[in-house]
C-alpha cells in the first residue's frame, strides 16, 4: 500500500513539474526577448503639412469648395480646389486710392466661394470666404455701398450694413453670411435707425481669418 501512495505522490510530482517548467521557461524567453527590444514610441508617417497640419495652426481641412445656397440655408459642395499653389487666397496688396470712388454691388459680394477651415484662436471649424479677382481688386480702396443699417453698438462707433432688412438678415433670416458688412464709423454716429436705407463711403477690406469680423469691412465710413 505504501508502495502504491508512493508511486502516485511521484506521479503527481512529475505531472506537475510538467505543467509548471514549461511556463516559467516561456517566462523567461519573454523576458530576455523584452530586454533585447528597443522599445521606440509609434509614431505616424506625417503627410505634408498641407494636408495634415500641427494643431496649434490654422489650415483647411479639405481641398472642398462650397457655395451659399439661399434655399437649403447651408454651404453646399460644387467642387474641389483646381489650383492648390495658393490655398490661402492671399489678396493683393493695398494700392493707392484712386479719386473716384468705385461702386460695388451686393450682388457680386455674395457670389463668392467657400472653404471649410480649421481656427486655432477658434479651436473650431468655420467656413472661411474665397474671393474672386474683382474682390481682391477692391481691398484697400475707397468704395460706395448702400443697404439697411444695422446699428451694433449704443456709441454708434460701429455698425452692420445689411443687403436684406433686419427680419431677412443674415442675423435673423439666415441670409448669405456675405450679405453683411461691418462698417467702422469715422465719427459716432447714433442717429440712424434700424432698417434704415442709407449710402456709405469708406476704404473696403476684406477678411478671411479673423472670426470675429463678417467678411467685409468697411473703414472710416462716412454717410453720403
Amino acid at each position: 500500500m505504501d508502495k502504491v501512495i508512493k508511486i502516485m505522490v511521484a506521479l503527481i510530482v512529475v505531472m506537475l513539474a510538467l505543467l509548471i517548467i514549461p511556463k516559467m521557461m516561456d517566462k523567461e524567453d519573454d523576458e530576455e526577448n523584452i530586454d533585447g527590444i528597443e522599445l521606440i514610441p509609434m509614431q505616424m508617417e506625417k503627410p505634408e503639412s498641407s494636408n495634415f497640419p500641427n494643431q496649434e495652426i490654422d489650415y483647411w481641412v479639405n481641398d472642398s469648395i462650397y457655395i451659399w445656397d439661399d434655399e437649403e440655408v447651408n454651404w453646399v459642395i460644387t467642387g474641389e480646389v483646381v489650383n492648390r499653389k495658393d490655398p490661402d487666397n492671399l489678396y493683393v496688396q493695398k494700392q493707392e486710392l484712386s479719386n473716384k470712388p468705385i461702386k460695388i454691388k451686393w450682388e457680386t459680394l455674395m457670389d463668392i466661394r467657400y472653404r471649410l477651415k480649421y481656427l486655432a484662436q477658434m479651436n473650431s471649424k468655420v467656413f472661411s470666404p474665397v474671393f474672386g479677382e474683382n474682390l481682391k481688386k477692391w481691398h484697400g480702396k475707397e468704395v460706395i455701398i448702400e443697404g439697411f443699417v444695422i446699428p451694433y453698438d449704443e456709441e454708434g462707433k460701429l455698425l452692420a450694413l445689411s443687403y436684406n432688412p433686419y427680419a431677412s438678415c443674415f442675423f435673423c433670416g439666415n441670409a448669405s453670411p456675405a450679405s453683411v458688412i461691418s462698417m467702422y464709423m469715422k465719427n459716432s454716429n447714433t442717429l440712424y435707425d434700424l432698417d434704415d436705407f442709407r449710402k456709405f463711403k469708406g476704404i473696403f477690406y476684406l477678411n478671411q481669418d479673423d472670426p470675429d469680423q463678417f467678411y467685409y469691412i468697411l473703414k472710416d465710413v462716412v454717410d453720403i
